[in-house]
């Protein structure tokens, strides 16, 4: 019988633990999203985040955030309602980030990261969740959550960050945005 030489029991080891952490995994994973029966509303089946021009020209971040399985039906709606905000705090950072990447490129500057996590939470208080809609098949939760771009704009005065920032973003944010939402 051949022995194993510690690399190689320290290679089972970590493969054997690698295996048994991957199917943890997939047990834990969550359950992926169906699509809702027709008489859904239309941003219901959309899911996740994205953003979009509105009528009257206003440019809207929106999320769509869902629940099952929580009897409770205030712990249901404010779970769906924190999933829909989620939602768009993930498409926003990428949209402050890249109007900030481009403020620091063209000014040389740094230490902007403080400034970005200012405006991204700060812009996120403007949140609004706009519908719900319960599945009455399955008893799940969707909550739709939107932020107005203009809303942003209209409040960065209020933001600790530098001015020549603030008017940045202003020039920068409805040329981003529209090329975000192509």
């Amino acid at each position: 019988m051949r022995t194993l030489k510690k690399s190689d029991r320290n290679f089972s080891y970590k493969f054997i633990m690698l295996a048994i952490a991957s199917l943890m995994m997939s047990g834990c994973a969550a359950k992926q999203h169906t699509i809702a029966p027709k008489s859904a509303p239309e941003w219901v089946n959309k899911g996740g985040g994205w953003i979009t021009t509105q009528n009257a020209g206003k440019r809207i971040f929106a999320g769509v955030g869902f629940v099952s399985a929580i009897s409770d039906r205030s712990l249901a709606v404010e779970a769906a309602d924190n999933h829909a905000r989620a939602e768009i705090a993930k498409i926003f950072g990428v949209f402050t980030t890249t109007i900030f990447k481009e403020y620091q490129d063209s000014s040389g500057k740094k230490d902007i990261a403080r400034s970005q996590t200012t405006v991204s939470e700060a812009s996120l208080l403007g949140v609004l969740i706009t519908e719900r809609w319960i599945d009455p098949d399955t008893n799940t939760y969707y909550s739709l959550a939107q932020l107005d771009l203009n809303w942003v704009l209209e409040n960065l005065g209020g933001m600790q960050i530098a001015p020549e920032l603030k008017d940045f973003v202003r020039q920068k944010a409805f040329s981003q945005f529209d090329t975000s939402s192509k």
